[in-house]
């Protein structure tokens, strides 16, 4: 994992200023005092799998067609 260190409180009211808040997810990957994810470790790292994938299938279960037919 390579060391990116982003401060979350320049980057999540950046981005997340572009969507209404109801629909923002922002979740920071990395250990406190520790490496942080860069872009490809969100896909491609080592720990991918078992730390960002769920949180992926996660969020997208609760958009897809299928998850929000079953609420109406």
């Amino acid at each position: 994992m390579d060391i990116y260190h982003f401060p979350p409180s320049f980057l999540k009211p950046e981005t997340a200023k572009l969507f209404p808040e109801n629909l923002v997810t922002y979740k920071l990957f990395g250990e406190p005092h520790g490496p942080h994810y860069a872009h490809y470790d969100l896909v491609g790292g080592r720990l991918a799998m078992e730390q960002v994938y769920p949180c992926i299938v996660q969020f997208l279960s609760q958009y897809d067609l299928t998850s929000l037919q079953k609420l109406l």
